[in-house]
């Protein structure tokens, strides 16, 4: 019997199979691929040994009769000679997770109009492909890093079915430029959704948006602008905008209720905010930190402002609305521009007294408008605590008065840095005064000539008074509770002449008067031998030598 022969010509239609109908079939005996079955259905786990060089390859109806139901994960996993794939003519369902991971080469994909499910990091690594077509899909949810390190895509287009786009979708995307949802029916960005994208100018959204995720459009250098006035966003988690370094101009829609920790961290060219549509009742932490030309924002129907809301902020005028009932100690910390403070008149939890702002009963002040013209303050009597920071670089305050106060300390930092400030007057009550001054309290007054602590301080902090470097006198020589001067409290107080210690002093820290090299008269309270004792217990200090002028 004569051998039949078949030209190597018509070998390719064998693969896959060919006949009337326009899918594909393939045969397990020719088949390129390696597969298994799953309850009558045939399911792609890779490519047979002998077929890694192909460049293109199309996925068959069925194997055997077998429907095709799935491409298994990592099945073409670093296969990197891939080029294109068909799988238009098959009835594919799913693309498993890494299912084309590392097929740098790959450059096209058509997909058949059943595809319900593409896993995530599907296409990760993929460092050639440009576009990516699934409008014939009918994916609902587009999985977390599915085109991660895609570093050529610059065009998705995705099906009216998606309603989430999952977690690092985007990440490291960087040619991509516009992305445009709003004909989708997109309801959720996941967190880091489209994060760090180099070159990313637009985002367009659907009316149907309800939630942005944790940081899902944060770090993207090129953004100006934002509109999700039109979409129906209830939720902007943790950080979402932070680090849009160009972002200027964002509108928010009337459904918002919640604006998380660091929404707009950073966000260093946004102006201002309108939340007054909004309904939004917090201002989470960090929410606007180093907004750093934002000087307006409308706050109309905010009970809570939380720590560091507005920390280092541009801040000109803030007005705290009726219903405000919590203002954390450092809302408003480093807010160097700001000029006034309101609060209107019915809210019964804050006011402002001489420019500041204080709890309703005064007992304590939570921060003064540090860009103020005023050159006097004086802290009123009820007020029993100063929060750290509440003066920071106010340059136009020339004295403070605290003669008549309840205080018992004076924060870190309480004064830092108000470079004009000359006159600290302190109460003359030993047993209700101020007890102590702490970290940096007065660091950088460098007009501050004299201070009178005699009475009732027993410690004064590290870098308390570092670089004053005016200060002339220091007045400590009464208090008989004085026990402790913290490292460099007098750091670099070059000018300082006249120095008077109690004899209650047990430790001077290190360098505490380093560079304080024009005292000309020590006074110790006790005797020198006590004072030889203290510069035992005190290496480093800055007062050994002037042991030969105590007198």
């Amino acid at each position: 019997m004569r051998k039949r022969i078949i030209p190597f010509m018509i070998l390719p239609f064998l693969l896959f199979g060919c006949g009337k109908d326009k899918n594909v079939y393939a045969s397990s005996k020719n088949t390129i691929y390696k597969f298994e079955l799953n309850e009558g259905n045939a399911i792609i786990t890779g490519l047979n040994s002998n077929y890694k060089n192909q460049t293109d390859i199309i996925i068959p109806y069925s194997i055997d009769k077998h429907p095709v139901v799935k491409i298994e994960d990592s099945a073409f996993n670093g296969i990197y000679r891939i080029k294109r794939v068909d799988m238009s003519k098959s009835k594919l369902s799913e693309i498993g997770p890494y299912a084309f991971k590392n097929c740098t080469n790959l450059i096209n994909v058509t997909y058949p109009n059943t595809i319900e499910e593409i896993g995530h990091n599907a296409f990760e690594d993929c460092t050639n492909l440009e576009g990516m077509d699934l409008s014939n899909c009918i994916i609902e949810e587009v999985s977390d890093n599915m085109f991660l390190k895609c570093n050529s895509l610059t065009n998705v287009k995705f099906p009216i079915t998606v309603k989430k786009i999952g977690t690092n979708v985007f990440s490291k995307c960087s040619n991509i430029t516009t992305l445009d949802f709003s004909d989708l029916n997109i309801e959720v960005l996941a967190d880091y959704a489209i994060y760090d994208l180099d070159n990313l100018q637009q985002v367009q959204f659907s009316s149907t948006l309800k939630e942005i995720g944790t940081y899902a459009l944060a770090s993207n250098q090129k953004i100006q602008t934002l509109t999700l006035s039109n979409t129906s966003v209830e939720t902007i988690k943790e950080g979402a905008f932070s680090n849009d370094k160009l972002l200027s101009k964002i509108s928010l829609p009337n459904t918002l209720r919640l604006l998380g920790e660091k929404a707009f961290y950073y966000c260093s060219k946004l102006p201002s905010v309108d939340l007054s549509k909004t309904q939004i009742e917090e201002i989470s932490e960090s929410c606007f930190e180093l907004c750093t030309v934002m000087d307006r924002i409308s706050l109309p129907n905010v009970k809570k402002i939380s720590s560091r809301a507005f920390y280092n902020s541009a801040l000109k005028t803030i007005n705290i609305p009726s219903n405000t009932s919590f203002i954390a100690d450092d809302a408003f910390r480093l807010c160097k521009k700001m000029e006034s403070i309101t609060v209107e008149n019915d809210n019964n939890q804050y006011t402002v007294l001489n420019g500041a702002l204080y709890t309703a009963n005064k007992d304590k002040l939570l921060v003064y408008p540090v860009a103020s013209t005023a050159i006097t303050f004086t802290i009123n009597s009820n007020t029993s605590i100063i929060n750290a920071y509440a003066f920071t670089d106010a340059v136009n305050l020339e004295s403070v008065n605290l003669e008549s106060v309840k205080l018992s300390e004076i924060k870190d930092y309480t004064f830092m840095n108000c470079t004009n400030l000359t006159t600290v007057y302190m109460g003359t009550d030993a047993s209700t005064g101020i007890k102590k001054i702490g970290v940096k309290a007065f660091f950088g007054c460098k007009s501050l000539t004299a201070f009178n602590g005699e009475y009732s301080l027993t410690e004064i902090g590290e870098s308390a008074f570092y670089d004053c470097v005016n200060l002339k006198e220091v007045y400590l020589g009464e208090s008989t509770a004085l026990t402790k001067i913290d490292a460099e409290a007098f750091y670099n107080c070059n000018s300082l002449e006249t120095l008077t210690l109690p004899g209650s002093l047990y430790v001077v820290n290190r360098s505490a008067f380093y560079n304080c090299s024009s005292i000309t008269t020590l006074t110790f309270g006790a005797n020198k031998t006590a004072f030889e004792e203290l510069l035992k217990r005190s290496p480093n200090c800055g007062l050994e030598q002037y042991i030969d002028i105590v007198s």
